[in-house]
């Protein structure tokens, strides 16, 4: 018995329920830890994926209103389809069209001069060829363009669908 005293009165070191509890507390922090990785590892690439399609949109919608703003004429296909065809003729006597197409999710445009191509480039990739989310008209003088971009896929998939009015040049 006296040497259970003895040891009693020198103890050093944690009870079992101080153990048991700071076990508990690394727990719980390690899975609060882990939600929070899992959740950066998913919102990570999604951030990724929708910043790239607000760029294709931003940068498809800043070039089309660019050549809407000199064209003298504006034809979008039959049923709000595309190719969207824009033209005008330029103080020395250029006759200058754009034509807007889709083709593989991406958006061409394809820029002639006298009935010669003198350029295609590529204005916006993931676009969805859609009718329903990608489309446009021209009514009461304003073009209306409707884009969809899509990027990614699973969890981390994005799609951004915007719609944009434009004004041509008064006159026409």
């Amino acid at each position: 018995m006296k040497i259970f005293r003895v040891m009693r009165g020198h103890q050093s070191g944690y009870t079992l329920l101080e153990v048991i509890a700071s076990v508990v507390v690394m727990a719980l922090l390690g899975l609060g830890a882990a939600a929070v990785s899992r959740q950066m590892m998913i919102q990570g690439p999604r951030d990724n994926n929708n910043s790239v399609a607000t760029q294709n949109l931003d940068n498809a919608f800043a070039t089309i209103d660019r050549d809407a703003a000199m064209a003298q004429t504006i034809t979008p296909a039959t049923g709000g389809k595309f190719p969207l065809t824009l033209s005008w003729t330029t103080w020395s006597c250029t006759v200058c069209q754009v034509v807007y197409s889709l083709q593989g999710g991406a958006l061409l445009r394809q820029y002639s001069e006298n009935g010669a191509v003198v350029s295609t480039a590529t204005i916006a990739a993931n676009i969805n060829s859609n009718a329903d989310l990608t489309n446009c008209a021209y009514t009461g003088g304003v073009l209306t363009m409707k884009l969809s971009a899509s990027v990614g896929s699973g969890a981390s998939a994005v799609t951004l669908t915007n719609t944009y009015e434009i004004s041509p040049r008064p006159g026409l």
